[in-house]
């Protein structure tokens, strides 16, 4: 199976659509209520002051969403390799209207709304091999990058053959050390229960939120 079909069969079926939505929705507002609250004052900033927002490999479109209705003078893009993830977040959009949705492949050569003040990547450079030369065309192309991984996961935990580069497995676990190469405004370890679930080895569900810059 290709990193392609894999990603494809995720939005096939009323009960995989619901678990992305589900989970999109709860991490969203777990980071944005650790990011107000703990507090983290340089992301908050960045956010509350961006003109224009953008998120890579959206997915549903929730987490985009969410930020655009909170921030209605703020235009948000979310873009995503999946036609028919594309096709389930325009339906956001009739509510939200400062938030467009698009299909793009995050491995293209090409950032569109390139100079965008914020750049989101959530839950999904865990997914490549070369998840760096991914995080590197994003800080070239934008003003500062949030991402978000799981924190220290134990991948080596996971039941079954070894995940398809791009498709639904996860390749790789990050720590505090993984961004070191990049200027970092601010980072955060949270906590979200119900958005990410207990891992097959047992462990907390914890997610790791790092906003950079090219250095």
């Amino acid at each position: 199976m290709s990193a392609e079909s894999d990603w494809q069969h995720q939005y096939t079926t009323n009960e995989s659509i619901a678990h992305h939505r589900h989970q999109n929705h709860i991490i969203t507002n777990d980071f944005l209520t650790h990011m107000t609250f703990r507090p983290k004052k340089l992301m908050y900033d960045s956010f509350n002051n961006a003109k224009v927002i953008v998120e890579h490999g959206c997915g549903t479109g929730e987490m985009i969403a969410e930020i655009a209705s909170k921030a209605p003078y703020t235009q948000c893009y979310g873009m995503d390799f999946s036609e028919e993830a594309i096709k389930l977040a325009l339906e956001y959009k009739l509510q939200v209207p400062n938030v467009d949705y698009r299909v793009h492949d995050i491995r293209s050569a090409e950032c569109p709304h390139a100079g965008a003040d914020v750049c989101i990547i959530s839950n999904v450079i865990e997914h490549f091999e070369n998840w760096g030369q991914i995080v590197d065309r994003l800080v070239d192309a934008y003003n500062r990058v949030l991402v978000i991984v799981p924190y220290e996961e134990r991948i080596d935990a996971l039941p079954g053959p070894a995940p398809i580069d791009g498709g639904g497995g996860h390749c790789n676990s990050f720590n505090r050390n993984s961004f070191m190469r990049y200027r970092i405004i601010e980072d955060m370890v949270f906590f979200s229960l119900n958005g990410w679930g207990v891992s097959h080895a047992g462990e907390c569900p914890l997610l790791y939120a790092i906003m950079l810059e090219k250095r």
